[in-house]
């Protein structure tokens, strides 16, 4: 008896996967810290994230609506504060 399964576009190793967050963790909590000392690779890493955590609740909409208009939100104030209080950091 043969019974099928889903197909999903996307096929994932999940020790691959589980690389993947874990490296991506790292440079976060990397430039994370770094965000103290003003650099700009660290605003431009948070910058970046937080645009790919908005297209991620954008495309989670029409499933968890609340959540997902929430991250928006956040994620949309964690660019205003990168980009427009980030030159308060740069020394003289």
């Amino acid at each position: 008896m043969h019974v099928a399964g889903e197909e999903y576009v996307f096929q994932f190793d999940t020790t691959t996967w589980s690389w993947v967050h874990l490296l991506l963790g790292v440079v976060i909590l990397v430039a994370g810290l770094s965000l103290f000392t003003g650099t700009v690779w660290a605003r431009t890493v948070g910058v970046i994230m937080a645009v790919i955590a908005m297209l991620v609740a954008f495309a989670w909409l029409p499933w968890y609506p609340i959540f997902a208009i929430l991250l928006i939100a956040v994620s949309a104030a964690v660019v205003w504060a990168l980009t427009v209080h980030g030159l308060d950091m740069v020394g003289d």
